[in-house]
């Protein structure tokens, strides 16, 4: 039996937490910051299995606290998660916010009979997986089942997995609905999903990915993002678990996009006073580069503002900026594209 404990001792709403108070509470929630209220409507972002999370409107102003369980609306029926955060504002705040159209909401709280439910549903799918082998087996097809998922009131049941190439489902899933007697959702994921929702949930960094915590929106990281923040090309700095790119290496790009623009492009060439050197390496958080003095054959080390002194009066001859052709990483990295 499973029983709902409320981590929230002191009986605030996780809005109410503060930055600074992470890693110092067991809750997951990682994206903590101060909201700017734009509204007066109550918000839940609700966590389901495979650490997938969605934002629910709180119409009824049911009061909520990290780590409760909540019955909310889905596509067709109900479904049942985990209160991860909490926050109010309009509608149109909490869309921007979140990068979606919000139109579900919480029904009610979650009690202790539909905690044991969820718990059901879980031991439940082991069994679930095991059928649908055998079934896609006498299919032929080259189809691996990562995991499944139960809707809370079994309305739906969505199966994970990968193949090789696109294949034609429509057969079997109109036998897995026979054989479950409920709405089936196929749903294929790559690599990255599958690292997200089923694999291993710690980083390089000793700290849990960051998709498994508050990321939902992976964007794009590419080659300009190794090259802007000076970055190593070494496969086990640049890739995660999923073996792409780190998402994290977006996190400070854009800081250091704009922190570059006062400085000359890496390869320049300085000339003042008869003596040439070349910017080697640029430091945005310590503001210090590294000049070859091509004259005295030595490496030189300023800060900014020495920098800008030597910059007075000299002759910059601005090197072009590296395109991703000229970045070399290992191949067994997948790059977005």
């Amino acid at each position: 039996m499973i029983e709902n404990k409320n981590t929230n001792t002191n009986s605030e709403s996780i809005a109410e937490c503060h930055p600074s108070m992470c890693g110092n509470c067991q809750l997951d929630c990682s994206m903590i910051e101060s909201l700017n209220v734009e509204g007066d409507k109550n918000f839940a972002v609700i966590k389901f299995k495979g650490q997938r999370t969605d934002v629910f409107i709180n119409y009824k102003d049911i009061k909520l606290f990290n780590g409760d369980y909540a019955i909310v609306t889905a596509e067709i029926g109900f479904d049942a998660g985990q209160v991860i955060h909490t926050f109010k504002g309009s509608e149109e705040y909490a869309a921007k916010k979140y990068n979606r159209k919000i139109n579900k909401t919480i029904v009610r709280k979650g009690i202790q009979k539909d905690i044991e439910k969820i718990y059901l549903n879980r031991e439940e799918e082991k069994i679930v997986i095991e059928k649908i082998e055998i079934i896609t087996l006498s299919y032929g097809l080259e189809l691996k089942v990562i995991d499944v998922e139960w809707q809370f009131d079994k309305h739906k049941l969505t199966i994970f997995f990968t193949a090789p190439q696109r294949v034609d489902f429509r057969e079997l899933v109109k036998d897995l609905a026979r054989q479950f007697k409920t709405r089936i959702e196929l749903r294929q994921i790559n690599t990255r999903d599958e690292i997200v929702k089923f694999g291993n949930s710690i980083g390089t960094c000793g700290r849990i990915i960051c998709c498994h915590t508050f990321l939902n929106d992976y964007g794009r990281v590419g080659l300009d993002h190794i090259k802007t923040q000076c970055l190593s090309n070494t496969a086990s700095k640049l890739s995660g678990n999923c073996m792409r790119l780190k998402c994290c290496m977006a996190f400070e790009y854009d800081f250091y996009k704009e922190e570059l623009k006062n400085y000359p492009t890496i390869n320049s060439t300085i000339i003042k006073s008869n003596v040439e050197y070349k910017l080697n390496r640029i430091d945005v958080l310590s503001e210090q580069v590294t000049l070859y003095n091509t004259s005295e054959r030595m490496q030189q080390v300023m800060n900014k503002s020495e920098l800008n002194k030597l910059l007075k009066g000299a002759n910059v001859i601005q090197n072009e900026p590296e395109t991703s052709d000229d970045i070399i990483v290992d191949e067994d990295i997948i790059i977005d594209e």
